[in-house]
């Protein structure tokens, strides 16, 4: 709402100033308009230094905070850029947890995994991943061997090589050692 006199001045500046002023209707003390959130700092502004009064009479929107983020588009561009890149970084291997496996068991899987590129730092595939873990069921180190990569972590659980399988060559793919017994009635 305007109320001085000289109003049409203010509503010609209005104008010139690129406000968008909707719904003016005059009213027996002055004017109302309508104007945006954003004009609105503007148009008080420009009545402060015409010696206007306004007086805001009802507000609608998406409210101050909305606003004062719509301002700064600086921020949204920020909140977006932290979710890319978290989920970009989640890729990457940050740790390696070994604590399950013996020393000499965490010494052969660091070599091996090396072997395969896969080291604290790189960005693995789930096909390197499934070539260390061939590579390492292979090696006969171990009874049996699992990697699990989540959340930058590789998580490796194995268990020592039983005696039976110390007497036997590693597998190779589309092997499978077979044992026959008897059995007696």
């Amino acid at each position: 709402m305007c109320a001085a006199a000289g109003r049409s001045a203010f509503w010609g500046q209005a104008a010139q100033a690129g406000l968008k002023l909707e719904r003016i209707a005059p009213q027996a003390d002055g004017f109302t308009a309508v104007v945006s959130g954003a004009g609105w700092a503007k148009l008080c502004q420009l009545a402060g230094a015409g010696g206007w009064q306004v007086i805001q009479m009802q507000r609608r929107g998406p409210g101050p905070l909305a606003e004062r983020l719509l301002r700064r588009p600086g921020i949204l561009a920020g909140i977006g850029l932290f979710f890319v890149l978290l989920h970009w970084l989640g890729g990457f291997l940050w740790c390696m947890d070994l604590e399950l496996l013996t020393v000499p068991q965490q010494e052969s899987i660091r070599t091996l995994l090396a072997q395969s590129g896969i080291w604290e730092g790189c960005r693995p595939s789930q096909a390197e991943l499934a070539q260390a873990q061939q590579l390492l069921e292979a090696s006969g180190d171990f009874g049996w061997v699992s990697l699990n990569f989540t959340g930058g972590c590789l998580a490796a659980e194995g268990t020592p090589p039983s005696r039976h399988m110390r007497n036997h060559p590693p597998r190779t793919p589309g092997f499978m050692p077979v044992q026959a017994a008897r059995c007696l009635p």
